[in-house]
């Protein structure tokens, strides 16, 4: 497994490198898709740390602090996606790669949207409203993404 802050910084840098911008807000969706789809097709995790459940969506507590001092500004690389690229494999870095191509077209708004379309998120839209932030497991995302 990789750490959740070495992928984020993976998709910042191709976000940029694709001409996309990516905010803070976007990023956390884009996560909460990579994990998502990633346990569907594969059935374990690619990152250990934990999604949780907010307002605007699916949010992965440690990479919301190490980016939300930038607020709604566009984030910007530490590097090429070749120097930011996490030690995974071919067959994890295409996958990732498919689901960029796929999800960095669309506004954080309309990702915030779907996410809470979805099962993973809306299981847990009453606890949210009361202000809480429960974990989405991964069982829930793997079975929502496989279509169990």
């Amino acid at each position: 497994m990789i750490k959740a802050n070495d992928l984020a910084r993976y998709v910042i840098s191709q976000a940029n490198y694709m001409g996309y911008h990516i905010t803070h807000l976007k990023l956390q969706k884009i996560l909460y898709y990579i994990q998502g789809i990633y346990l569907g097709e594969n059935h374990t995790p690619l990152f250990e740390e934990s999604i949780e459940a907010w307002p605007y969506g699916p949010v992965v507590p440690v990479v919301y602090y190490e980016y939300v001092p930038f607020g709604a500004l566009n984030l910007k690389p530490d590097g090429s996606p070749r120097e930011c690229e996490p030690n995974w494999s071919a067959q994890d870095k295409a996958l990732v790669d498919r689901i960029l191509i796929e999800k960095l077209p669309i506004s954080a708004s309309m990702l915030v949207g779907a996410t809470h379309r979805e099962t993973p998120w809306l299981r847990h839209k009453d606890e949210v409203g009361k202000g809480m932030r429960p974990v989405i497991s991964n069982r829930s995302m793997q079975m929502f993404f496989a279509g169990e």
